[in-house]
């Protein structure tokens, strides 16, 4: 026999997430004479905690030191921050 309860305990788990990082811009086509350009990165899909994300150029068509300065480092996203 079934009966409606009239006290329930709920559990919430843990689901906030630290997040899926990416570019604001799928393709970004540029010419050689641009200079710099700004890349926007994005936090989506949660923000929780402090998060590190490595970035680096990568060779394609265009050579390092050559076409194009070769750089590397560290984007650090804060506890909530997304961009």
């Amino acid at each position: 026999m079934l009966v409606s309860p009239s006290l329930a305990t709920v559990m919430i788990l843990d689901d906030d997430h630290s997040g899926v990082f990416g570019f604001a811009e799928r393709d970004v086509e540029l010419v050689e004479s641009v200079g710099q350009f700004p890349l926007r990165v994005l936090r989506y899909s949660g923000a929780r905690g402090r998060v590190a994300v490595p970035y680096r150029t990568a060779e394609g068509t265009a050579k390092p030191n050559k076409q194009y300065q070769h750089i590397d480092g560290t984007l650090m996203f804060e506890d909530n921050q997304t961009e």
